[in-house]
């Protein structure tokens, strides 16, 4: 019930704002309620996927904004926002399992709709480095395609 509920209000969210709603789940496609236009991509190929981006962004017509890059939750869309809070940073650190960092200085973010947590770190192999570099590759992969800045 709770997936049903998920998938209704992602899809009530889509048409209200316009948006066009991209997933991996050909089963998704297949719900009544499912917002027209939706687009199916195939998680299995990666260049295709790039591909599809691409294509997806030329045919919305859409300009790329990379301040607003990594804005985004990937939990609920949600705007992402820095924290200054010490009790607020220290909440996020323990939420994730990672009490240890609070003594050290990350840059502390969290969504304004549902609270998740981010921070950022340089270390390679961090996640917040592996997607600010999956970012920049699907940039550039964007720019030569001819999606404009």
């Amino acid at each position: 019930a709770i997936h049903t509920q998920q998938k209704r209000i992602i899809f009530d969210r889509c048409k209200s704002e316009k948006r066009t709603l991209i997933t991996t789940s050909y089963k998704l496609l297949l719900r009544k309620d499912c917002p027209p236009g939706t687009y199916l991509i195939d998680p299995k190929n990666t260049s295709k996927m790039e591909a599809a981006l691409v294509e997806l962004l030329l045919t919305h017509g859409i300009i790329l904004q990379p301040r607003k890059f990594l804005t985004r939750c990937v939990v609920c869309n949600g705007h992402i926002i820095p924290v200054y809070d010490v009790e607020e940073k220290e909440r996020i650190f323990k939420e994730h399992s990672a009490p240890d960092l609070i003594a050290q200085d990350f840059k502390v973010y969290a969504c304004d709709g549902c609270g998740q947590g981010y921070w950022w770190c340089d270390r390679p192999n961090s996640s917040a480095s592996r997607v600010k570099n999956q970012a920049a590759n699907l940039f550039t992969k964007c720019l030569r395609g001819g999606v404009p800045i």
